[in-house]
């Protein structure tokens, strides 16, 4: 019976953790960029042949695109297609991120929601440019138009890698490439990735219907393993009133 007790509650545990990870996809079922993740039972075993419960764990994160929204605003940004945006944080690593919800500071320079830069490159001369006649073509290419012709001042990459699931999640859509990840860049020769559409901002990936229908089954499967907890107690309990 202990046996019963340690499947029961290895079951809630693993529940427990599909509830949260549905939890938090709802929850950001607005949050632009936002990925959600594939949560996937196994069963434990022992000797070979004994189950002792289950365990919960996030297989993989869901890159496919969300829905492209029509903001309006020139610097909010979406990648239509395969690839990321790169973030430098604080200390000079590159994280990629889905989000390009981005403003453009006064002296030019492209940043995030929380005024972290966006890895870009810049020529000589960008700092001295009239910031406001800057624009961006598809392929990232930062332009300004002078005299009636058009000249690239910079460029906006975007970035990817061979594995996305090998990614670390950081939150806030951020996603670091391990140490070892190889990482390429639309600037690359010969490199397609996807289109930068300015103007529009991808929405989140997550199902909210599917999620909800998720939230059901395991919570049915969480009190299923809470009756069993219970059904069990009485038993040793039954047995300890017999041995008296």
């Amino acid at each position: 019976m202990l046996n019963i007790l340690g499947i029961g509650r290895s079951g809630l545990h693993a529940n427990q953790y599909k509830l949260d990870a549905v939890a938090d996809e709802i929850a950001n079922v607005n949050t632009d960029g936002y990925k959600a993740k594939k949560i996937s039972f196994q069963e434990l075993i022992v000797d070979q042949d004994t189950s002792v419960g289950t365990k919960a764990a996030i297989t993989k994160t869901d890159f496919s695109q969300g829905i492209l929204k029509d903001t309006g605003k020139r610097w909010d940004l979406a990648i239509e297609g395969s690839g990321f945006f790169g973030i430098e944080d604080d200390n000079g690593n590159m994280a990629l991120t889905r989000n390009g919800a981005f403003t453009m500071t006064e002296a030019g320079i492209l940043v995030d929601e929380r005024g972290y830069g966006v890895v870009a490159e810049y020529l000589d001369g960008y700092q001295e440019l009239d910031h406001g006649k800057v624009s961006l073509t598809a392929d990232g290419e930062l332009i300004v138009f002078e005299d009636g012709a058009s000249r690239t001042v910079g460029r906006i990459p975007v970035f990817d890698v061979e594995n996305p699931n090998a990614l670390t999640h950081l939150g806030e859509s951020w996603f670091l490439p391990h140490a070892d990840a190889v990482v390429i860049s639309s600037a690359d020769e010969g490199t397609e990735l996807g289109k930068i559409r300015s103007g529009f901002l991808e929405g989140s990936n997550s199902d909210l219907t599917k999620a909800m229908t998720e939230m059901i089954v395991a919570q049915r499967s969480y009190s299923l393993n809470a009756e069993a907890l219970r059904s069990t107690d009485d038993l040793m309990r039954l047995v300890n009133d017999l041995k008296r």
